[in-house]
């Protein structure tokens, strides 16, 4: 379980990344402390039918969002979930876990009357959770999502992957590499899938924890300065992403 501080609101985030592949609550109950006092849980693409746990927690005084893909046999009765399988009125069964938590934060910036759509800025991110996830295409919501987040890659590691794959993805060097390879339509789904997808998912599957957390701050911390791990550069820094 590590932090991370909010400077723009009054909030500690506490993350936790499991060691396998496991989903769900089951496993981390011990990592909540015994009184919630009004904590939210937040769990992202899991945890829809932990019905035990969601009510051991409620008694202990925590607040459960669940913002899930997952089927499921009925809502829960001590959560807010978020599940487009369960519900009847929302038509795109095939959206994954990131899609949900996109189109929550969508509706959300909607109830706050922004005058703009901040999580607009991460669609590349929802765009690379579907690809990755092998959701179906077939609806217009994924399809717009993919289409629209794969020409605004905004997030500074997935440029970092695509410039290292750039001769896999677009045929040129790393010499001649240039943003408008993501703007032009030249970076399809299926390169997404076949040669940026398998280097995010071998190292969930088979990486140590300080890999997999390395990994997922790259995502949201990518500037962040880190002791260099290349031959010959012991004691000098550079960006978690690169």
């Amino acid at each position: 379980m590590s932090d991370v501080v909010s400077k723009d609101f009054a909030f500690t985030l506490k993350y936790h990344i499991p060691e396998g592949k496991e989903h769900g609550l089951a496993t981390i109950m011990d990592w909540f402390p015994e009184q919630g006092n009004g904590a939210l849980i937040v769990m992202p693409d899991s945890s829809s039918n932990d019905y035990e746990q969601h009510k051991e927690l409620k008694e202990r005084g925590y607040d459960i969002l669940v913002l899930d893909h997952h089927e499921a046999d009925h809502y829960s009765e001590d959560a807010v979930v978020v599940n487009n399988q369960l519900s009847k009125n929302y038509p795109n069964k095939f959206l994954s876990g990131v899609g949900i938590v996109f189109k929550f934060f969508e509706y959300w910036e909607q109830q706050q009357q922004y005058e703009e759509n901040y999580i607009y800025n991460y669609i590349d991110l929802a765009a690379l959770g579907i690809i990755s996830d092998v959701m179906q295409m077939t609806t217009l919501e994924n399809r717009f999502i993919c289409d629209y987040g794969l020409s605004n890659i905004k997030n500074e590691f997935i440029r970092k992957i695509m410039k290292k794959q750039c001769y896999s993805l677009f045929g040129i060097s790393e010499e001649k590499w240039t943003d408008d390879y993501y703007t032009n339509g030249e970076l399809t789904q299926i390169k997404v899938a076949f040669y940026i997808t398998p280097l995010i998912n071998a190292l969930i599957r088979v990486g140590n924890l300080q890999e997999k957390e390395r990994l997922f701050l790259s995502f949201i911390t990518p500037n962040v300065e880190v002791p260099s791990t290349k031959r010959g550069e012991k004691g000098m820094q550079e960006t978690i992403c690169t």
